[in-house]
């Protein structure tokens, strides 16, 4: 699925949680960026979203998310033919020691697991390979193995109970037919239903003969390693998601003449920036608990404000033209009694005055002083 912009969230979240249940859904949104936000915006007429909230939200609904659409049909060629990983567990199995390096790189930010391999896996191993092959997980079995190597080898990881997947990778090797490897591949792969293998044949699209023979009977087939791992962890994300227990969806109560009473105040006073006491009040009528900040406009009444929140406070210059609030010695914090804030306000008073001449200061917000937060 492509998307540019989410009309409704609420609704996307709901029926996206109940459809990947069942399904998967994976996304590729575009507008990333502010130049490619802008796009999207003259494209659609929707306004962007946070691409931190748009990751929360798919996240929260159980779908995939793509980097590109390269990857949207890499991640979608892995769920094709193959029974789920039933853990993290893997094992990767090389020819090439550069390649197997680059999967095993590419599961740590997924946190996929490499399991030492179990001893009867390693003495079933042992004997397979020369010396110089490294029997552990990930097994490099080097350029000499072929495909009765390959076979064996697949099957004795996917034999061990340690394991859940596996990924294959073979760099075309001389005098090995890629036909001959791929077709060991399959086999053990059908001796194993249970165990889902990401194969990587390296090479140009095409080339070399073999990853069309894999895609044909289920197993995905990619050109790099990275792609595969990426394939492999969707599918292990998704797997996890549809083992959760199943939650109500909770959606916050929302005030939204509130909420609209604030925008249209700010606008037509002409700012562009709403000031703190009306961020704050904001948040609240969308449902989201925020430390209370009532604007005082006098040392009394902020000394009224910290009395009913409960010392200690927080006081904060209220003033369109100062953004850097510190800088102004606008913050003072820990106040503990009635002579600390009125001393406060004379001080956030002074510090405006100082930072911006003759600028207009609305007076200052007073907050209980939450600590570890």
């Amino acid at each position: 699925m492509y998307v540019e912009s989410f009309g409704n969230p609420t609704r996307f979240l709901e029926i996206a949680s109940r459809v990947t249940r069942k399904k998967p859904i994976i996304v590729v949104k575009s507008g990333r960026s502010r130049v490619g936000a802008r796009a999207a915006s003259s494209h659609t007429g929707a306004l962007a979203a946070s691409d931190t909230a748009v990751d929360a939200l798919l996240r929260q609904a159980g779908v995939l998310r793509a980097g590109s659409v390269e990857a949207l049909f890499d991640l979608a060629m892995g769920f094709v033919g193959q029974s789920p990983p039933r853990s993290r567990r893997t094992a990767v199995l090389t020819n090439a020691g550069g390649p197997g390096i680059l999967a095993v790189d590419a599961m740590e930010p997924w946190n996929l697991e490499l399991p030492e391999l179990s001893p009867a896996t390693v003495e079933r191993l042992r004997p397979l390979f020369p010396p110089e092959a490294s029997i552990r997980n990930p097994l490099d079995m080097i350029a000499s193995a072929n495909p009765a190597g390959y076979r064996k080898a697949l099957d004795a990881l996917l034999d061990d109970p340690a394991l859940d997947s596996a990924v294959a990778i073979f760099v075309p090797i001389p005098p090995n037919d890629p036909v001959e490897v791929t077709d060991a591949i399959v086999a053990s792969a059908s001796t194993h239903p249970e165990k889902p293998i990401f194969a990587v044949v390296m090479g140009h699209q095409g080339l070399p003969r073999g990853r069309a023979e894999l895609q044909e009977v289920g197993i995905p087939a990619y050109l790099f390693p990275e792609s595969a791992v990426r394939a492999l962890a969707a599918r292990v994300r998704h797997e996890e998601w549809r083992q959760r227990p199943v939650s109500a969806l909770e959606t916050l109560p929302v005030d939204r003449e509130a909420a609209q009473r604030l925008l249209r105040e700010a606008a037509a006073e002409g700012r562009t920036r709403l000031q703190e006491d009306d961020a704050l009040d904001l948040l609240w009528a969308y449902g989201i608990p925020v430390a209370r900040a009532p604007l005082a406009t006098t040392r009394d009444a902020a000394v009224e404000a910290a009395e009913r929140a409960g010392y200690p406070v927080v006081l904060k210059v209220v003033a369109p033209a100062i953004i850097h609030k510190t800088e102004a010695h606008g913050v003072q914090v820990d106040l503990r009694s009635a002579d600390e804030v009125r001393a406060a306000y004379d001080r956030i008073m002074a510090g405006a005055a100082a930072a911006a001449p003759g600028a207009t200061v609305e007076g200052v917000v007073v907050q209980r002083m939450v600590k570890g937060g």
